[in-house]
């Protein structure tokens, strides 16, 4: 498909074509895109694949709409219109929008982050308001790391956020982009009126309890 009939699927379908905003978000996209068959058809075929960076005659963005904060191009990168696939190297290069290639979306995470900090039974509160269906809850090494590269993609800063812990059990954590799983902290008793904690984008990260009362940013699941 050309770029346009890529984006149109990508947002039918699931949110848009991909978008990149680091380069650890390459590396990370890069890394999925191998275990796939689409790397086997790109590594048979010559393709490369749609991401949703573009130019236009005025300005670059990201199909959604974002600014470019992160560009991992190669080769000539054009003064005009182009739009950009991402190579088998990883590497992106500029094309012509109406080439025929591969291309890649993704979904957004239905969370949102209060903006606001809040105690502990006010987030409880907040997670319930408008369309947000509660506070989210982490069940597993692989949704906390799905949390974490979320956060990362929207510039969550670091810092201790409230999110619930194990299916029946509410808790606070601070979700660490280092070794900290979800199964760690549940072998931890907490002190009464407290709630479990560790550090957010901090490798050296270990759970911690902080007191209902303490005010933090809360991470809710939308409806």
């Amino acid at each position: 498909m050309n770029q346009t009939e890529a984006r149109a699927v990508c947002r039918e379908n699931y949110t848009d074509l991909v978008t990149v905003y680091s380069d650890e978000d390459s590396t990370e996209l890069y890394n999925k895109m191998m275990n796939t068959e689409l790397y086997n058809m790109t590594m048979t075929y010559g393709y490369w694949t749609w991401i949703g960076l573009y130019r236009s005659v005025f300005s670059e963005k990201w199909s959604n709409g974002d600014p470019v904060t992160f560009r991992n191009l190669t080769g000539d990168c054009r003064t005009l219109s182009y739009c950009a696939v991402m190579k088998t190297d990883g590497s992106w290069e500029s094309v012509q929008c109406t080439e025929t290639r591969y291309f890649m979306c993704y979904e957004e995470a239905s969370i949102h982050v209060s903006d606001e900090a809040l105690s502990w039974e006010k987030a409880l509160d907040y997670c319930h308001e408008g369309n947000r269906a509660g506070i989210l809850h982490i069940d597993s090494e692989s949704e906390q790391e799905e949390l974490e590269s979320e956060l990362r993609r929207r510039r969550v800063p670091p810092g201790n956020l409230w999110v619930g812990l194990g299916p029946n059990r509410l808790s606070e954590m601070k979700v660490s982009s280092g070794p900290l799983t979800c199964e760690d902290v549940e072998r931890q008793t907490a002190p009464p009126l407290s709630h479990c904690a560790a550090d957010t984008h901090t490798a050296e990260a270990a759970p911690d309890y902080v007191m209902d009362s303490a005010e933090l940013r809360v991470v809710c699941k939308l409806k």
